[in-house]
């Protein structure tokens, strides 16, 4: 009889165990609504951010209606058309590997190298070329989306498609 009674008592742990098994469901938390992932900048409220880039040294580059600023993690640059850009506001901006920073504006293309602007395209006197996108190819030719088409632009040559 101990015997039964001792087979009961182990069929009945074996089986409450198994009733409160229950498989593991892991629990992923939404990145968007996580707030430590975001970072706000006080610094470009009321400026009209229109795009951004971040350059191979991790500076973030902002084009805004009146230029672009750029921040390095501690300090803020502001550049305008008084200090070499071409027009504003900033509409596309790209940050090349070979270091330069490209801005886009509705009268053409600036580019940032060794701490100036100037000017890329278009030439001194020719019609305005509004840019709205700015991109480098691997062959490291810069491609523009303008109001006339798409651009490439190469140190030999500059295509309309």
């Amino acid at each position: 009889m101990f015997r039964y009674v001792a087979i009961l008592f182990i069929l009945l742990l074996s089986s409450a165990e198994s009733w409160s098994v229950q498989p593991y469901t892991p629990v992923y938390s939404d990145p968007v609504l996580e707030s430590w992932r975001w970072r706000t900048f006080p610094e470009l409220k009321g400026l009209g951010p229109q795009c951004l880039a971040e350059d191979k040294d991790g500076n973030m580059w902002f084009g805004v209606k009146d230029g672009v600023l750029s921040y390095d993690g501690i300090n803020w640059r502001e550049y305008t058309p008084e200090g070499g850009l071409l027009g504003r506001p900033v509409k596309a901006l790209l940050a090349a590997r070979d270091g330069s920073v490209y801005a886009g504006t509705p009268l053409g293309i600036s580019r940032f190298k060794d701490g100036t602007w100037n000017r890329m395209f278009p030439k001194e006197g020719d019609l305005d070329w509004q840019v709205s996108d700015l991109m480098e190819a691997r062959d490291g030719s810069l491609w523009a989306g303008t109001v006339w088409g798409a651009l490439r632009i190469t140190p030999d040559d500059t295509v309309l498609y």
